[in-house]
């Protein structure tokens, strides 16, 4: 998109929208943010009228190169003025930050640094660092990167198969530490509709779910193309469809590109390349104001369950169901395509259900069956709600049809499932986990009880707790008790543990942290049974930190192990499973097999002393799994069994390692400075010279 050198806590998020809207008259509780991208350009441009010309237009903020920081300060004085903010960009953000950072942070106009746009999986390590460095000069102002969209080539996601997006997606949410998810899709862009926006709708939200960021969307405002081949002009029902695709599927702020003509393929943006109004102008104008009057509905909204509903079925996506207030939808005889985008949500402790036409030619008549009209109120762009009085709807062209419900509502208590092993050892710190959910709210905290004893409270999942593991002991009841934004709480059914006295490792095993780690692992062996308990940022990049279990064994070889259990997984990313590694340095040569809890089966590797790793998907799968890893001269071969009888080899591939290396199990929590725990069994190492565990 930028050719130039782009679920968080409630609180978290107002937090966000007013640092990105800037003024008073941007409420974090009633403004959607509008983004401006490619904006108005440094220098002569950036005058207080041109920045009262885009607020004129709808946005809220906007992102501009700068030649400099000077530069970028005037245009921020001129932003102020016209109350609007932006997003730097300029050469000193990477020369010199430690300059720059402190010269813009205190600016009222500043929404925050943008670093990239559209970065490759390859990038990210990279990307971190540099995020990481600013945030530690400014850590009230956010950093922004847009993404791919789903149709990037594998060489520019960094990986292949069905699951690719998806992979590079979830990469970055656990790699690089900026506070939102952005990407860049426009499926009117042809003069028709991309249904594939969709599938990455999905993708995204649900990765932005998993990982607790929200997401930003994109509409297209120029069109693109040479003399002889360019897009067809721009129409208001393209600007909604893309705009409400992305608020039903939960959008916290909607971006449009570009605002101002900036390169040699645009064409009509609303600001040509002279500094002139075009007719694109009027129409962004409108689809910004409709996106303001809706943001009562959207901003802040949660739990959403998005349905299609009509003639097409966009891969990835759940067909409609009736739900809630709606009992049925159904489309009368009609021209066009007679299909349509459901959303059910929650917002203000009300319910809401959204219906977008997916026709950006035709209007689409719809009968809905209500629960209750009498409960329910038709939410109207123009702030002249009404009452909702028959079952007939005609939406047109690209646009939204919202409905509330204002019935009363019974607050329901949240679910709550504890995680933990069933034995510890003593003098051994114990990790323990909790999921928990709350279908009409949210869930503000999770605490963890050894019989009636509070051990810890977490507010933010991962929902986890270190109990510091008393002397032996038998029949401790541990529980976990969450509560919602209502004050209902449940507590969890009781896991019975058992502290028994730390057991020897076998012959020739040992085990200790590999790399720089925050928190102490630790390895325990009891009845055959495994537990390892390991911290460290990941197994990834050029160097590792976990907790490896080990023994030394040479030439051709096999591991085999059953893990169990994850403990206290405190990201999709924390991994488990049997490593053959050539030396207990970070940066080692190494194979691995692992199980994650929230990305499958995979095989990693790093072929090259301190340099990059390497990633292979395996089968969709979590804990309880079996792993395998073989050694045949320099072929290494990575397997997985759900059962232990059935193996499905997720690659072979040739890794020279030395004759003698270190063959064992490997845990790392993939947020250093908190442990998880793998429970292991079955665990066997054949080779020439031996066949025990």
């Amino acid at each position: 998109m930028i050719r130039t050198p782009l679920f968080l806590t409630a609180v978290t998020l107002s937090l966000l929208v007013q640092v990105v809207c800037g003024s008073a008259r941007c409420s974090a509780q009633e403004t959607m943010p509008i983004y401006a991208c490619v904006s108005i350009p440094g220098g002569a441009y950036s005058s207080v009228a041109r920045y009262q010309e885009l607020a004129e237009a709808g946005f809220t903020t906007s992102l501009s190169g700068f030649d400099s920081v000077n530069q970028a300060l005037a245009a921020l004085d001129s932003a102020q003025v016209a109350g609007v903010t932006i997003w730097v960009l300029c050469p000193e953000l990477e020369t010199d930050p430690a300059t720059a950072i402190p010269r813009l942070k205190t600016h009222p106009a500043l929404a925050g640094y943008h670093i990239t746009d559209e970065p490759s999986a390859v990038q990210f390590p990279a990307l971190a660092t540099r995020v990481r460095t600013i945030q530690a000069l400014d850590p009230l102002h956010p950093c922004y990167i847009n993404l791919l969209p789903i149709y990037a080539s594998n060489s520019l996601l960094g990986t292949s198969g069905v699951n690719a997006y998806r992979d590079y997606v979830t990469d970055f949410a656990n790699t690089v530490p900026v506070p939102i998810l952005s990407f860049d899709h426009y499926p009117t862009s042809l003069g028709f509709l991309d249904e594939g926006v969709y599938t990455n709708l999905e993708i995204v939200t649900a990765v932005g779910k998993a990982v607790r960021k929200p997401f930003w969307g994109f509409y297209q405002s120029t069109r693109q193309g040479t003399a002889t081949t360019i897009q067809p002009p721009r129409t208001l029902a393209e600007f909604r469809i893309e705009c409400f695709n992305n608020l039903v599927y939960g959008a916290q702020c909607i971006q449009a590109y570009t605002y101002w003509e900036t390169f040699g393929d645009d064409r009509d943006a609303p600001i040509d390349r002279n500094g002139v109004r075009t007719a694109t102008y009027e129409l962004v104008k409108t689809i910004n104001h409709e996106v303001a009057a809706l943001s009562r509905v959207f901003v802040g909204a949660h739990d959403f369950e998005v349905r299609h509903a009509g003639q097409t079925s966009p891969a990835g996506t759940t067909a409609f169901t009736p739900h809630g207030a709606v009992t049925g939808l159904s489309f009368p005889s009609g021209i066009g395509l007679r299909s349509a985008v459901v959303s059910y949500f929650t917002n203000g402790g009300a319910d809401y259900v959204a219906i977008v036409n997916k026709d950006i030619d035709h209007s689409l008549a719809v009968t809905l069956g209500f629960l209750n009209a009498g409960n329910l109120t038709e939410i109207r762009k123009d702030g002249a709600d009404r009452a909702v009085t028959g079952t007939y709807f005609e939406i047109e062209a690209g646009d939204i049809l919202i409905f509330k419900s204002v019935a009363a509502r019974v607050n329901l208590p949240p679910t709550v499932a504890l995680q933990c092993a069933t034995s510890g050892t003593a003098g051994v710190p114990l990790t323990m986990s909790a999921t928990a959910s709350d279908n009409d709210g949210t869930v503000v905290k999770v605490e963890f009880f050894v019989g009636s004893v509070l051990i810890e409270t977490d507010t933010t999942a991962p929902y986890t707790a270190t109990w510091a593991v008393p002397g032996l002991g038998v029949g401790y009841q541990v529980t976990a008790k969450a509560t919602d934004n209502s004050g209902a709480s449940t507590v969890s059914p009781a896991t019975t543990m058992n502290i028994l006295a730390p057991a020897a490792l076998p012959l020739n095993w040992s085990a200790r942290d590999i790399g720089v780690v925050a928190a102490v692992g630790s390895t325990t062996y009891d009845q055959s049974i495994w537990s390892v308990s390991g911290s460290g940022a990941d197994i990834w990049g050029t160097a590792d930190g976990f907790q490896f279990a080990s023994r030394p064994v040479s030439g051709d070889l096999m591991i085999t192990a059953r893990v169990i259990s994850l403990v206290n997984a405190t990201n999709s990313w924390a991994k488990a499973g049997v490593m053959i590694r050539e030396s207990l340095a970070p940066g080692s040569r190494h194979a691995s097999t692992f199980v994650t809890p929230g990305n499958g089966l995979s095989y990693q590797r790093r072929t090259i002393t301190d340099q990059a790793s390497a990633h292979t998907a395996g089968p969709i799968g979590t804990a309880p799994y079996w792993v395998r890893l073989e050694r045949i001269g320099n072929t290494i071969i990575s397997s997985s069994s759900p059962d232990g009888t059935t193996w499905r080899q997720i690659r072979r591939q040739a890794i020279t390692l030395g004759t003698l290396v270190q063959v064992g199990l490997a845990v790392s929590s993939h947020q250093d400075g908190q442990l998880t725990t793998a429970r292991f069994s079955d665990v066997q190492i054949v080779s020439s010279s031996i066949s025990t565990n």
